[in-house]
């Protein structure tokens, strides 16, 4: 091999569940519910059956682009209400929406944290959605593999010293181990990027309802040994499954596509 690019994302999937990661990323499969753009403004007899068939990862990706997108000026802000409203809008969420006040609740409680507080006041930078590219193995006669992806958020203290925040739309019953590979890919990107002396902080932000605060998590992982085994199943064409319970464990719509043969027999399993 000379140079192989994985994506994050497709990292953390791999890490998670093998099998789930070819289904989503090589297959092309889905298992989640319809966008919640293509029903939260469609006229239904009962709205309230539609909205409850959204899922949590879609509203995630709306969440995602209102905090990429809205102006700054609301971070820290004491009532940020005006400009998430602002924002929601411009995305395609009517406020009739059933949902709209609770997105645009999950959305203020961050904006007006804490810690987003602190961030406003020190007037250190931030940026957002911030790409990266970062080689997890020098070059050697089996090449280099890349790790590419994006970070939801970077704040650059006054004193140098850089956080990593990265949304989730919900950390209910979540282990932290499942995001130690995805926040170990972006301080890795970060230490490309500003050398190995800088202080690094990872922590992943809830936006769920009642939740606003970072979590800070140690990442420590590897990564190269994830990328290289991701590669090595690619080139073996060989992706194993994890057990059913991991599958509920990750809520993974494919536990029965996996498990369950045609005829309802549980198909047989590897662990990783």
């Amino acid at each position: 091999m000379s140079e192989v690019v994985v994506a994050s994302t497709h990292l953390v999937d791999y890490a998670l569940c093998p099998r789930r990661f070819e289904l989503l990323h090589l297959l092309g499969l889905r298992d989640r519910a319809p966008s919640i753009r293509k029903t939260a403004n469609r006229e239904t007899k009962n709205p309230t059956d539609a909205t409850t068939a959204q899922s949590a990862r879609d509203e995630g990706v709306l969440l995602h682009a209102v905090l990429e997108h809205i102006d700054l000026r609301w971070l820290g802000h004491d009532d940020p209400a005006q400009g998430v409203e602002r924002a929601l809008i411009h995305h395609g969420i009517d406020p009739s929406h059933p949902r709209f006040s609770v997105l645009e609740q999950r959305i203020a409680q961050f904006l007006r944290s804490d810690y987003a507080r602190e961030v406003a006041h020190t007037r250190a930078t931030v940026l957002r959605e911030e790409a990266f590219a970062v080689p997890v193995r020098g070059p050697s006669p089996d090449g280099t593999i890349w790790v590419r992806g994006s970070i939801d958020m970077i704040v650059r203290w006054p004193s140098g010293n850089v956080d990593i925040v990265d949304y989730k739309s919900s950390l209910a019953g979540s282990s932290n181990e499942r995001y130690r590979v995805q926040l170990s890919a972006y301080r890795a990107a970060i230490l490309h990027r500003e050398g190995s002396g800088v202080l690094v902080r990872t922590g992943l932000v809830s936006l769920s309802e009642g939740e606003a605060e970072p979590r800070w998590l140690v990442a420590d992982v590897d990564i190269f040994e994830y990328a290289a085994r991701l590669v090595r199943s690619r080139l073996a064409s060989r992706f194993n499954l994890i057990a059913p319970s991991g599958c509920r464990a990750i809520s993974c719509g494919f536990v029965t596509y996996c498990h369950e043969g045609s005829h309802g027999a549980q198909t047989t399993f590897v662990k990783e």
